[in-house]
């Protein structure tokens, strides 16, 4: 990894809200070929079939996964919008996550920090 991957002090992007469209990024500068633009590790890398053989236990991995997370990073996943009703971490990532290819198979990637609407890592009371 890079050192300076998941580092958001000065990302030349903000989040904004499009209306009936989601959260996006745009740049709050101008950017260049080859600019670095954004160097992170996705918080989850989810096979794309992985929970049609049996949702159940997949769910509970899932949540077994997810609760070994360190408490900030679990604090930014949840703070990620989930467009359906159904169990709260898969309709955050259904709504939230890449598809892209792992190891020569289908997955989704998780990038909680470019899903919320403000700094990832501003404190926040949570309740």
């Amino acid at each position: 990894l890079h050192d300076h991957a998941n580092v958001f002090d000065d990302p030349p992007w903000k989040i904004k809200n499009i209306p009936g469209r989601g959260n996006g990024l745009f740049p709050t500068r101008t950017l260049h070929r080859g600019d670095e633009i954004i160097v992170d590790t996705p918080v989850g890398v989810f096979q794309s079939d992985a929970f049609f053989a049996d949702y159940g236990i997949g769910y509970k991995y899932l949540h077994i996964a997810f609760d070994q997370l360190p408490k900030k990073t679990r604090d930014i996943f949840m703070r990620t919008a989930a467009h359906s009703q159904g169990d709260p971490l898969m309709e955050r990532i259904n709504t939230n996550a890449f598809a892209g290819d792992f190891e020569g198979a289908p997955h989704f990637l998780m990038y909680p920090e470019t899903a919320v609407s403000v700094n990832p890592y501003e404190s926040r009371e949570t309740s």
